[in-house]
């Protein structure tokens, strides 16, 4: 059952039930909560790729593509002073943060957004950038994907979904 359907549920019961049976409500059992009485579990929180999914790094460069997110909460605002670490694999592909490290420990901006850049390793291959990020007692989780290569990425232009937005009220020409 999704967090949000325990939720609602646990709402309806004890807005209910307390009522009719006042603090024995069955609904603040912990049996029934799987936490202590009366407390709610953690919120998750949600966390969005905003760069660095599926990059192709090219290994000559030593520049990593570097990965960034975007941290919201349960209600889907952004979470500011959120604690976010990146680690990079031990050996292998992969890369080091800036100092020879591989986990960098980073707090989201007044936007939700963290980012880690890095230096790539010499080792050609795919990897994985892993995301855990905690506030207060919520946290979260992800992998971002990227490849290091001995060959340069093919450029792609990007198509922006807000290109009408970034192109402003003078780019629309009237015929009439």
């Amino acid at each position: 059952m999704e967090i949000k359907q325990v939720l609602a549920a646990r709402w309806l019961c004890v807005l209910g039930l307390f009522l009719f049976l006042g603090p024995q409500t069955p609904c603040l059992n912990a049996q029934n909560a799987g936490t202590q009485a009366g407390q709610l579990p953690p919120e998750k929180l949600n966390i969005f790729i905003l760069e660095g999914k599926d990059a192709t790094n090219f290994i000559p460069d030593r520049k990593g593509a570097t990965p960034v997110v975007e941290v919201r909460d349960e209600n889907d605002f952004p979470v500011e002073g959120a604690d976010v670490v990146f680690s990079l694999p031990a050996s292998g592909p992969g890369g080091a943060y800036p100092g020879g490290g591989v986990t960098k420990s980073v707090k989201t901006d007044v936007d939700g957004q963290a980012g880690a850049p890095f230096v790539v390793s010499d080792s050609p291959g795919e990897f994985q950038i892993q995301v855990s990020v905690k506030a207060g007692n919520r946290t979260g989780a992800l992998s971002i994907h990227q490849t290091n290569s001995l060959t340069p990425a093919k450029e792609t232009k990007k198509k922006s979904r807000w290109k009408f937005w970034a192109a402003g009220p003078h780019s629309i020409h009237s015929n009439a």
